[in-house]
């Protein structure tokens, strides 16, 4: 009988190993079911963000358009009212003619940017904007143009610095490479402040 009671503890234990497997696989498929779900939650979230932004980007583009066309359809009912109104249709048309007359002037050919400021950023008459313009033009081109670096580097003698250090240079200045490096350095010292 002793080995009875021997069997039903090996077999009590056996069940109980059995059992604690069992709540371990259970354990396991239920941490990995509750990933699987908060993954899926978690893809269901970034789509309803994804579908919120691209409809809130829809709106946005959708109230651009209606502001557009409401600004539109207001310019359009302007200029309307303009064409009942003969005084601001006739202005208008001047303002054209004069802004016209300016800028197809042989002088604004010559000057355009100065044209364009008369014609836009003034209320001269075309006669006087086109007097103006040339005049501008004319003053301009009374002074000669000047190569400022050619006038300094007239003065300066040529320097050939030849081959070698003794080499003495074949056009005016006579002057060897060795001298010519001694001028250079000299120079660079004057514009430095040091003493020469």
């Amino acid at each position: 009988m002793s080995a009875f009671p021997n069997i039903l503890a090996e077999k009590d234990e056996k069940d109980d190993e059995k059992d604690r497997r069992d709540d371990e696989k259970e354990a396991k498929a239920k941490k990995k079911a509750a990933e699987e779900e908060d993954d899926k939650k978690k893809k269901d979230d970034e789509s309803k963000a994804k579908k919120k932004a691209e409809e809130k980007e829809k709106d946005e583009k959708d109230k651009e358009a209606k502001a557009s066309a409401k600004k539109k359809a207001v310019e359009d009912d302007e200029d309307a009212g303009d064409k009942d109104d003969k005084d601001a249709s006739a202005a208008r048309d001047r303002e054209r003619h004069r802004i016209q007359a300016i800028l197809k002037s042989d002088a604004a050919a010559k000057n355009p940017e100065g044209a364009e400021h008369l014609a836009f950023n003034t209320s001269y008459p075309r006669a006087e904007a086109i007097a103006l313009l040339s005049a501008f033009k004319a003053a301009a081109s009374t002074e000669p143009k000047r190569d400022a670096l050619r006038e300094r580097m007239a003065s300066e003698p040529s320097i050939d610095i030849g081959a070698g250090d003794t080499a003495p240079a074949t056009k005016s200045g006579g002057m060897t490479a060795q001298q010519t490096a001694a001028l250079i350095v000299r120079a660079g010292k004057l514009r430095r402040g040091e003493k020469v």
